[in-house]
């Protein structure tokens, strides 16, 4: 039985039990697992065995025999092949047929118990040894692992010796230095100065300043001392540019002697202790000058520091110093001035001034004047001018603290602040209490003065805050009513201007009642709505006409009822405004109509007048814009003078009137343009006319211009030239005894 038949053969006996096709592996017998009852095995197995079997000859081809699995257990078997079913289904002899199940172990399947079926010994073949091909398979790879693990092992070993042989040393440890110089020591030495901060760089010098030639690593050492030792001056140089004299020398100083740097150092502490030598004297010199009133000798030392090489004397120094020139200055200037003020013109005072010692002011004492020490310089306060002791006052004051002058400003501001007090005293015990108030405003506030004085200085500047209180806001009054109130509230009763003082505190505190309620009220109004509005300026209407606060109620009433108008008549406006943005005629004159519903009296007639004459020139656009586009038209197609004519039917009252009169100026230029070119030939032929002497014919020819062309003018002129060049040449041929020519021939003709 040949391969082919064989594998027909197990095709059929495959399609019987309704199983896939087997598939072959390698150049086997293909094996298919086939999931078979036990029933079914025992049936084949007995079929089998009631066959005869015969004799065959060895096939050309081997054939696979398999063991046949046990009948009571399920085995996935390679292929079924049976004589009887192949000859019945294929007329193939029965000798020829063969039964081949697939072994259990080759369809890697382990059974304990095995039928023993007795086959012929010419249908047995030798069993497919896969498993010990995977054995020795298996034996390979393992003797690979092992080679491979000990290879790893080896280059372990082989890497960890070398990194041992190659590695560095342990670090020093710089905690604890040997006194050896040595590489440890060096080491330490970088590592200190690796910051290239300047303690650790100094530091770092240290470690190797001492480092002799004849010990190792010297010229490493010094090169490192040469380097820091350059961080290090380049470090003082920044405390210069600091203004830190002291430090920079402290630090170049520690530059070695060993290090090519130290002579640039010491260079370098030479000039800059030079140089704030000669800035400390140029400054001290300033100082005499100043003291000495010399501005002039004081700004040529400024002069002199901006020649100086560092930027510290040359730009800060010299900047602070001529501030504080002009500040000495101007604080001298202003204590001169008041002090002139002073010498100035005295004021007689009354004979009562030296009475004023009243039973009332016993507690200001008159200055005690020492006749052993009388200035004769010193003027008499007691008679200058009491505006200009004020004035006097104001410009010491303005004498800043600090400056040399102050003291001086200071002493003075004392006792002229005493005198203007005296006097402002003197008009109160005299009844003019306004004036006596309005002197003591002019007066600082000193707590060494007497009672009495500070009591009036104090009424004074509570006066002060509430002058012109009506021209201030709600809030501003406010706390200006307050600080006022509080500070009459501190003059006691014993006070000789208590009473005064008492008075004008009862009617701040009642204006202060009123504006309390006016600063409601306008709370009220900031809400901006009809109803908030009408109740502020109810509540306003509530403050009494005899009431300090009536004035400032009834302004504040004016400005809330004109945003009350705005308020109510904003609605005419918004709808008109909604109205005109149609756009069309009729409704811009239902904006209009509406608009007018505004009175003239009320806050936004403005503001509607305004809308209703935009609106109205927008009507004016949309009637008249046809008749300039028709004029536009008829001039696009060259009839000027009917575009001109259609043009003019908008008045000098219309919106668009500018714009049809710029367009008839540009159509009007074009006819003439037009009229020249046409008219030019002729009065160029006249002109030749009457350059070849024929007048007559030049002029005839020239009044074919009409009057209202472009060059009638022009031509006008020269009509009038050649008449009067005809009539001499007549009137020369009249006077030499010609007959007289004809009006119509030629001038130049009849002479010939």
């Amino acid at each position: 039985m040949g391969k082919q038949q064989l594998d027909q053969a197990i095709a059929q006996e495959t399609r019987k039990i309704n199983l896939p096709t087997p598939k072959r592996i390698g150049n086997s017998l293909p094996i298919q697992p086939l999931k078979l009852s036990d029933a079914w095995h025992q049936s084949r197995i007995l079929s089998y065995r009631s066959q005869p079997v015969e004799e065959q000859p060895e096939l050309q081809q081997p054939v696979l025999s398999t063991l046949e699995p046990p009948v009571d257990s399920i085995s996935s078997v390679d292929s079924v092949s049976e004589s009887t079913s192949v000859s019945e289904s294929t007329s193939v002899p029965r000798a020829d047929s063969v039964m081949t199940i697939a072994s259990p172990k080759i369809l890697g399947f382990e059974r304990q118990e095995v039928l023993p079926v007795m086959k012929p010994r010419s249908l047995q073949v030798p069993q497919i040894p896969f498993r010990l091909q995977f054995q020795q398979r298996k034996k390979r790879w393992d003797w690979l692992i092992a080679w491979l693990t000990v290879l790893c092992l080896l280059s372990g070993m082989g890497t960890s010796a070398l990194l041992w042989l190659t590695g560095l040393p342990p670090l020093p440890n710089c905690g604890n230095i040997s006194p050896d110089f040595g590489m440890p020591r060096l080491y330490c030495a970088q590592q200190t100065a690796r910051s290239g901060k300047l303690p650790d760089l100094l530091k770092g010098i240290a470690l190797l300043k001492d480092w002799s030639s004849d010990q190792p690593f010297y010229d490493q050492a010094q090169d490192l001392v040469s380097e820091w030792s350059d961080l290090v001056l380049i470090s003082a140089q920044n405390k210069i540019d600091q203004n830190d004299l002291k430090g920079a020398i402290a630090a170049a100083t520690q530059v070695p002697v060993s290090s090519s740097v130290y002579g640039k150092a010491q260079k370098a502490i030479a000039a800059w202790k030079n140089q704030w030598h000669k800035g400390n004297v140029l400054y001290a010199k300033a100082e005499i000058a100043i003291r000495t009133q010399n501005w002039k000798e004081a700004a040529a030392q400024v002069v002199e520091m901006g020649y100086m090489d560092h930027e510290y004397w040359r730009i800060q120094q010299a900047d602070v110093l001529s501030k504080r020139i002009l500040r000495e200055k101007d604080a001298r200037q202003a204590l001169t001035q008041a002090q002139k003020l002073i010498k100035g013109k005295n004021l007689s005072i009354d004979s009562n001034r030296d009475n004023f010692n009243g039973a009332d002011f016993n507690k200001i004492e008159p200055n005690k004047i020492d006749p052993n020490k009388i200035d004769p310089n010193k003027v008499d306060l007691s008679k200058v001018d009491p505006d200009r002791l004020g004035d006097a006052i104001a410009l010491v004051q303005a004498v800043p603290s600090g400056t040399l002058a102050f003291p001086e400003a200071k002493a003075a501001l004392t006792e002229w602040s005493q005198a203007l007090l005296d006097w402002a005293m003197q008009q109160w015990q005299q009844g003019n209490a306004d004036l006596a108030l309005t002197t003591a405003q002019r007066i600082p506030f000193d707590p060494h003065l007497p009672i009495a004085g500070k009591d009036l200085i104090q009424l004074s500047h509570a006066q002060q805050q509430t002058d012109n209180i009506q021209q201030q806001g709600l809030t501003e009054q406010l706390w200006n009513l307050l600080e006022a109130t509080s500070a009459v509230g501190q003059i006691s009763s014993d006070s000789p201007v208590y009473e005064l003082a008492h008075g004008r505190s009862q009617a701040w505190q009642a204006r202060l009642q009123d504006v309390i309620q006016l600063q409601y009220a306008d709370v009220l109004a900031r809400l901006r709505d009809r109803a908030s509005l009408q109740t502020a300026i109810a509540q306003a209407q509530k403050i009494a006409p005899d009431r300090p606060g009536r004035l400032s109620a009834q302004s504040l009433i004016a400005r809330w009822n004109q945003e009350l108008q705005r308020v109510e008549d904003r609605q005419y406006l918004i709808r008109a405004k909604e109205i005109a943005k149609l756009g069309k005629v009729e409704n811009l004159k239902r904006a209009i109509a509406q608009a007018e519903e505004i009175p003239p009296n009320r806050a936004l007639w403005n503001d509607a007048q305004t809308q209703m004459a935009i609106w109205t020139k927008q009507i004016e656009i949309i009637e008249d814009q046809p008749v300039l586009e028709q004029a536009k038209s008829l001039a696009k197609q060259g009839k000027y003078p009917e575009a001109i004519q259609v043009a003019e039917k908008i008045h000098g009252d219309r919106a668009l009137y500018a714009v049809a009169q710029n367009a008839i100026a540009t159509w009007q230029a074009q006819i003439r343009k037009v009229q020249t070119a046409e008219d030019q030939p002729i009065l160029d032929q006249a002109n030749a006319l009457a350059a070849r002497g024929r007048l007559t014919m030049a002029i005839e020819m020239a009044w074919q211009i009409a009057p209202n062309r472009a060059l009638s003018d022009q031509a006008q002129s020269s009509i009038k030239i050649w008449t009067e060049e005809r009539s001499a040449v007549w009137n020369s041929q009249a006077a030499t005894g010609a007959d007289e020519p004809d009006s119509s021939s030629d001038g130049s003709a009849s002479a010939q």
